[in-house]
Parts: C-alpha cells; sequence; structure tokens
C-alpha cells in the first residue's frame, strides 16, 4: 500500500489511491479536462498526495496543455525514440538541437511550433523508414539499424 505523509495525523500513514476521474485544472492560463488521481489516509480520511499520484497528475496536465495549443506530447516523442531506436541525445543531435533538449521536451518544457512540425516531420520519414543523417545520407530504420 503507498504511503505519505498526512498532516492530520501527523506522520507518513498508509493511503488508499481512488480511480482517476477527470477535472478541470489550470496549466498555464488555460483550463483543461484531465485525468487526476487522489488519494486519502487509511486511518482518518483526509486527503494526502504521495509522489506517485504528483507525477500522475503532473504528467496528463501537461499532455492535455500540449494537445489544447496543438504541440506534440511526450507520448509521441517516446514513439519516436523507440521507433528509430536512438536515445534522447542522438534525436537532438539529428535534428540540430542542444543535446538535453528532447530530454526537457519530454518531462517538462512544452515543444515550440516550429520543435512540433519537426518532430512531425521526423515521425513522418520514421514511417517511411527512412531518416537523413544531416549530411546528406539517408539511413534505413530498422532492427539491424545502426542509427
Amino acid at each position: 500500500m503507498p504511503t505519505a505523509y498526512c498532516e492530520t495525523c501527523g506522520g507518513i500513514r498508509p493511503c488508499r489511491i481512488l480511480d482517476a476521474r477527470e477535472e478541470a485544472v489550470c496549466v498555464r492560463g488555460a483550463v483543461v479536462t484531465v485525468l487526476q488521481k487522489h488519494a486519502h489516509c487509511a486511518y482518518c480520511g483526509e486527503e494526502v498526495t504521495p509522489n506517485e499520484i504528483i507525477d500522475f497528475n503532473v504528467f496528463h496536465a501537461h499532455d492535455a496543455y500540449r494537445k489544447s495549443v496543438g504541440a506534440m506530447v511526450s507520448g509521441e516523442i517516446r514513439g519516436i525514440l523507440r521507433q528509430s531506436g536512438m536515445s534522447a541525445v542522438e534525436l537532438s543531435r539529428l535534428l540540430g538541437w542542444e543535446e538535453n533538449a528532447v530530454d526537457c521536451l519530454l518531462k517538462h518544457r512544452v515543444p515550440t511550433k516550429e520543435q512540433t512540425r519537426r518532430l512531425r516531420e521526423m515521425a513522418k520519414r520514421l514511417n517511411r523508414r527512412e531518416v537523413n543523417d544531416g549530411q546528406g545520407k539517408n539511413h534505413a530504420i530498422g532492427a539491424d539499424s545502426a542509427l
């Protein structure tokens, strides 16, 4: 059973995590409807916030905001990495970005319109099974690929 600090009880207590439900939340001034979880102390019933709920709630809020502004969501970026077999650093380099750019987009930064456009173009190229390495060479993407 997960645990969290309960202010009412004054200590770390086991808690019950409720099923996710849709709620309206404000992200960067925009109200979006997202899945959110809540938890309650197993002893007193007071609402508590274990870390796994924070991660779940923030992830869903960020992705809902990204969708609302037309930006690529983190799951789509993970799909590009998975399909290409590249690391976040390798994809950043291939796109001509700072080495940590893709990692930041996965975790907390919202892609700009230009970043979203370039990532979507990359996804299309991967679907065609071809990626240009930036030096005029195209590489087939597959299980045997060195990229």
